[in-house]
């Protein structure tokens, strides 16, 4: 970064007439080490340093005015004390941080500058008052944008005394499209996927739901891997807990159609076999002289002929319809819930996340 730093020492006041009526004067850079420069550090910086010594960018740039304003400027290398994900914030320290609505958060990343020795009785900063304080019109990073930035000045008391501290905010708001194209897409797309069992749960295998569940959990670790080390939950875990419930509520639907099948087909051949089994003739053998109430064996033909062709086959025939048609309307309510609710999941999701500002993330 190029910083610049104003100073006024009223002991090098000097008259214009004396060189020339120039103003300013351009001193040398080794002119700095005769001159009295503020002891300005970076209070929440792990490291900085300036150009390497015998570089093209080592010198510095000094100017000196006639009321005994000078005028500093140097190439300065920040070494942020906390950095954000992917190395996105290589200027600033970061002293807010807050990852629970990533991939749609914000981040505050901001510089302390205050004197290293010098209390407010000797130093005070004040930013230029101008709108050229800070300028980031060069600031590009792959999954952040700059979206404010504000400056200010305040007091701050230590056991040395009371410094003055000038602070510098810049307000960065994340770019969600890599999200977006790498989690987002895939997960859809495995739901999706699931779905094929709401309309062939006779072809679909449960090794093929198994695998759709085991491709969710290695989306969610592959990009956990990546993702901010946090132990709050983040909304990106929201999105991909919800698309492996949904995926698993496929899993559990084929399963419960299959054993509805499973149990309908039982039905079926119970009750083939039972009306061949409750037939008059297979009852009494074709023979009913020997009747224990002696009652007319025409008379025991047609009862029974009644009792067992026409009212039990009629109660078997009424059960398995119910039987029938409560697996079919779960099976077909299935196809049409299961991604209606996927999609209002999706929509609310992304219009109260991507749109709402949730986060008390400012500068």
């Amino acid at each position: 970064m190029f910083y610049h730093e104003y100073w006024r020492d009223l002991r090098l006041q000097f008259n214009r007439t004396w060189f020339g009526y120039k103003n300013p004067i351009d001193l040398p850079s080794e002119g700095a080490e005769r001159l009295w420069i503020p002891d300005t550090c970076f209070n929440n910086a792990l490291d900085s340093k300036g150009p390497e010594p015998g570089s093209l960018s080592h010198r510095g740039h000094m100017k000196l005015f006639e009321d005994g304003t000078i005028f500093y400027s140097q190439s300065i290398t920040i070494a942020p004390n906390e950095k954000l994900n992917d190395n996105n914030c290589l200027l600033f320290s970061i002293f807010v941080s807050h990852f629970t609505r990533y991939p749609f958060d914000q981040q505050a990343c901001g510089l302390e500058l205050s004197s290293y020795g010098h209390t407010t009785d000797d130093v005070k900063y004040e930013w230029t008052v101008n709108d050229h304080s800070i300028e980031l019109d060069d600031i590009s990073l792959p999954d952040f944008y700059a979206k404010s930035y504000r400056f200010y000045t305040r007091n701050e008391t230590y056991a040395a005394g009371e410094f003055n501290v000038a602070r510098m905010c810049v307000l960065l708001k994340r770019r969600s499209g890599f999200c977006f194209l790498n989690l987002f897409v895939p997960a859809t797309a495995v739901v999706t996927s699931s779905w094929i069992s709401l309309w062939m749960e006779d072809q679909t295998q449960f090794s093929d739901m198994f695998s759709i569940i085991l491709a969710i959990i290695f989306l969610s670790f592959s990009f956990n891997a990546v993702m901010p080390k946090v132990s709050y939950i983040k909304v990106m875990d929201l999105y991909l807990g919800g698309c492996f419930i949904f995926a698993f509520l496929s899993l559990a639907k084929l399963i419960i159609v299959k054993l509805l099948h499973r149990q309908i087909k039982k039905r079926r051949k119970r009750s083939s076999v039972g009306n061949i089994m409750n037939s008059p003739t297979m009852n009494n053998g074709g023979d009913n002289s020997n009747d224990p109430n002696g009652r007319d064996p025409a008379t025991l033909d047609l009862e029974s002929l009644i009792r067992f062709s026409l009212f039990q086959p009629f109660l078997r025939r009424t059960t398995h319809d119910c039987f029938w048609k409560g697996a079919k309307i779960f099976h077909v309510g299935s196809q049409v819930i299961l991604p209606v609710a996927f999609g209002t999941f999706g929509f609310f999701y992304f219009a109260i996340f991507s749109n709402v500002n949730m986060s008390n993330t400012t500068c």
